[in-house]
């Protein structure tokens, strides 16, 4: 279940894929158990909301719950959860769990999982290093024999003790009461403007900004970390939203890992980066212009705002506090890795992965001191000055460009129907073929033809739920004078034929079987 596969489709069609004739209530039930619900209920037009393919439109946990979901529709005697709860949030894994429990009660369940609150109260629990078991048993009876299971267990509680008492400590805040203390919105301003953004909840340690425009809404969670360090949740849901302050400081860095989605970053000078699933990105605030794009109309990541005077001088503290090596000299972190203006720009690695992933299920009683840990962390692995050789170069695209390629993909959707050759379009946009397909690829994170294949079958599948068009004038629609070929491809995509999706999917009719049953 790690590996999510849901198809383009509306969220109950993808629910319901677990049980195909399962009733509206079964979904909607297996909804709520596998904490959907909620953020269903807030789309456009809940259950009927269209998803596209793998449900890109969705975060990560969205994607999962939705998998857990289908999972728990459909009666099968063994299930296998393959890290089931990794990208959802710790406030839901306990519900979670629990519906887990209680809907595979009889049968056999197998759970794959790092996170020690998925398999404590399991019948059994396989401890696996270098590939072999090396230990089995309860919880209880692994704590006894000690070992690796043990020596886990300990780690973790020593460092939520380590983290709730030394920060959370008298003695520690007393010793950085003189320590100037950045204003609250001090970072956030200067990383949105305040038109742009309406607060919807102000807290002590936590803060949620709504921004809304013609493309969409976004909502960005703020915490506190350390005077002059903020930690940023980004859930956006729109193409173009994030504008700027106009005066930035040479002094402000912005750390960003994309979860999901992509995100287009432009520069003063009319370059833009682009980051993908998993990259990580460091710039300082003087090098950004005006606005933040989001080409896939979707993006989930953190953003790590830091007034580097203020917290380097409280790094300074807590490292002296704490013992040498916890220091990291954040002045000669920007100046190595934003030299010159530049942007460092990290792909996706596991090292990178290792500290961010933790980060999207921090547990909310615990992320006060759990995100300094964290915070600390980053700034150590990105001190290192081997970490400088692992940017990646030449990441640059010129903004003419990347406009340009926007044009390129505008015109490819308006004529769907037609099988355009990338010859051709390089031809009609004066755009050299090899420079159009590498800037289409780093723009929107795919190859021109599979990105257009995925949106004549997106296209389609909508076709099909929604007209009495026949098969074949659908094709047509979608630049496939081949019917034959077009189910093929089609059902690749989605797993049925263009029949079967419509005798299972089709919307036409909805409207008055509903007023039907009203009625009575």
């Amino acid at each position: 279940m790690q590996d999510t596969n849901l198809f383009t489709g509306t969220v109950a069609d993808n629910i319901r894929y677990g049980k195909l004739d399962a009733t509206d209530e079964e979904v909607r039930r297996v909804a709520r158990l596998a904490q959907c619900d909620e953020f269903v209920t807030k789309m456009p037009q809940g259950y009927q909301t269209i998803i596209g393919e793998n449900g890109e439109t969705l975060s990560g946990g969205e994607r999962q719950r939705l998998s857990i979901a289908r999972a728990m529709l459909k009666e099968a005697p063994i299930v296998i959860l393959d890290e089931a709860t990794a990208n959802v949030d710790p406030e839901n894994e306990a519900e979670l769990q629990a519906a887990i429990s209680a809907l595979t009660r009889g049968k056999t369940l197998i759970m794959i999982a790092h996170r020690l609150n998925t398999v404590r109260n399991a019948d059994q629990i396989l401890v696996l290093s270098g590939g072999h078991i090396v230990q089995r048993g309860t919880h209880q009876e692994l704590m006894a024999q000690g070992g690796l299971y043990a020596d886990f267990v300990g780690v973790r509680q020593e460092a939520l003790r380590w983290k709730l008492d030394t920060y959370n400590s008298q003695e520690k805040r007393d010793s950085l009461s003189h320590v100037r203390f950045a204003d609250e919105e001090l970072i956030k301003t200067q990383v949105l403007k305040g038109e742009a953004a309406q607060t919807i909840i102000r807290g002590e340690n936590c803060s949620v900004y709504k921004m809304e425009n013609e493309t969409g809404e976004g909502v960005i969670t703020r915490y506190p970390v350390f005077p002059g360090i903020e930690l940023l949740y980004d859930d956006i849901h729109m193409s173009c939203g994030v504008a700027h302050r106009e005066d930035p400081r040479a002094d402000l860095l912005e750390i960003n890992h994309c979860r999901t989605g992509r995100f287009e970053c432009e520069f003063s000078d009319g370059r833009a980066v682009y980051l993908g699933e998993g990259d990580l990105a460091v710039n300082v605030m003087t090098n950004r212009t005006r606005e933040t794009w989001f080409p896939l109309s979707h993006y989930h990541g953190i953003t790590i705002a830091v007034d580097i005077p203020v917290a380097d001088r409280v790094l300074r503290q807590v490292s002296e506090a704490l013992g040498e090596g916890l220091y990291c000299d954040l002045f000669a972190m920007r100046d190595r890795l934003c030299a010159h203006n530049s942007c460092f720009v990290m792909r996706a690695a596991d090292s990178i992965q290792h500290i961010f992933s933790e980060l999207y299920h921090a547990p909310e009683d615990l992320r006060a001191g759990y995100f300094k840990l964290k915070v600390m962390e980053l700034f150590l692995f990105l001190g290192s000055p081997e970490i400088t050789a692992q940017g990646e170069d030449r990441l640059y695209v010129d903004r003419s460009q990347a406009e340009q390629i926007k044009s390129v993909r505008q015109y490819l959707i308006e004529h769907l129907d037609r099988r355009i050759t990338l010859q051709t379009l390089s031809q009609t946009f004066s755009f050299p073929l090899t420079s159009m397909k590498k800037c289409f690829k780093e723009v929107y994170g795919t190859t021109i033809n599979a990105y257009l294949q995925a949106y004549r079958m997106h296209t389609a599948a909508g076709l099909l739920r929604e007209t009495r068009l026949d098969v074949t004038e659908i094709a047509g629609k979608v630049g496939y004078q081949n019917a034959s070929k077009f189910s093929e491809v089609f059902r690749q995509h989605t797993g049925h034929t263009p029949t079967e999706y419509r005798k299972t999917f089709c919307l036409i009719g909805a409207d008055s079987v509903l007023r039907e049953w009203r009625d009575k």
